[in-house]
């Protein structure tokens, strides 16, 4: 398990990030398919009357930076324009199940973006486990 700690990376615009750190890679003798499990907390320190939304998920990191794409499983972080402008933390647990077809090292990651508002939503803290089930 791998754990990653408050305000290293910052989501801005409509651009996919890396939790930076959150990178873990495993090495495996063949074939096979990981489960990756991560628990992530994301903060915004919101304005009334702005809604900051975005979106969350796990990555092979060789695949293209892109949450929502197909066949990932993704979450919405969303701090609605009705909450009063505080600081808010929302926690997510996200799984992911990742095909590998040959031995190799392997790296997977948190990414997410930011598609709604003018509050930067931060990656607070994360935890990751990468299970991998050999054929």
């Amino acid at each position: 398990m791998e754990n990653f700690d408050a305000d290293t990376t910052v989501l801005r615009g409509d651009v996919c990030t890396y939790y930076y750190g959150s990178n873990t890679s495993i090495t495996v003798d063949g074939p096979g398919s990981f489960v990756v499990t991560t628990s992530v907390e994301m903060a915004v320190d919101h304005t009334n009357g702005v809604t900051d939304a975005g979106y969350i998920s796990l990555v092979n990191t060789s695949a293209a930076c892109d949450p929502t794409a197909t066949g990932n499983n993704f979450d919405q972080v969303l701090f609605p324009a009705g909450l009063s402008s505080d600081v808010y933390v929302l926690s997510y647990a996200l799984t992911q199940t990742l095909q590998v077809g040959a031995a190799g090292t392997y790296s997977v990651g948190i990414i997410g973006d930011q598609n709604t508002g003018t509050d930067p939503i931060d990656f607070d803290y994360a935890s990751l486990v990468v299970t991998f089930f050999p054929e």
